[in-house]
Formats: structure tokens, C-alpha cells, sequence
């Protein structure tokens, strides 16, 4: 399991707010992050039960291209929230993804 040092993350990213989380199930099909509140600026994502690939460039991603974020490990994504889609790696994946500000 990764370990997001939380002194680390803090000196590099600044203060931030929270701003809620969600629990998404991530299948066979690329989905985009759900509910993105309008203030969002970074995810912390973290995939249970499966890995997960992701892609930030408006092409989907599927099992075998994309950027791989393991299972149980601790993914920080400030990118553009809108452009990040996910799929399964081989089994579906909860995902637990919390919006910072």
C-alpha cells in the first residue's frame, strides 16, 4: 500500500479545502471523476479491490494504455478534473475519490 507523507504533501500543494468525496465503482467501461465540485482543484484518488488506468488527454484509457494506479495505493491528481477518465485493470474497482479546493 503507498503512504502519502501528509508534511510532504502539505509544503508542496499549500493550504486546501475540503470539498466532499465520493465512492464510484469503476468497470469494464472509461468513466470520468463523478460529481466534481466547481472549486475542486486536486482528487485524492484510491482504488480498492483492483487496479485501475487512468488517461488525462481526451483518450480513453483501457486495461492494457493508460497511466496504472495500483490497488489500495494512494493516487494525488491536480490536473484538469474534467479530462480524467478511469477504467478497470481486471476486476471492477471501488474507488474512493475526496475533492480538495
Amino acid at each position: 500500500m503507498a503512504i502519502v507523507d501528509r508534511k510532504v504533501w502539505e509544503l508542496n500543494s499549500g493550504p486546501s479545502t475540503p470539498l466532499g468525496h465520493q465512492k464510484v465503482t469503476v468497470s469494464s467501461t472509461a468513466q470520468a471523476l463523478p460529481s466534481i465540485p466547481a472549486q475542486a482543484r486536486r482528487a485524492v484518488i484510491r482504488p480498492l479491490l483492483d487496479a485501475i488506468t487512468y488517461r488525462d488527454d481526451g483518450t480513453d484509457p483501457t486495461a492494457t494504455t493508460g497511466f496504472p494506479i495500483l490497488k489500495d495505493e494512494v493516487f494525488v491528481y491536480d490536473g484538469d478534473l474534467a479530462t480524467f477518465k478511469m477504467i478497470r485493470i481486471t476486476i471492477d474497482a471501488d474507488v474512493r475519490i475526496v475533492y480538495y479546493g
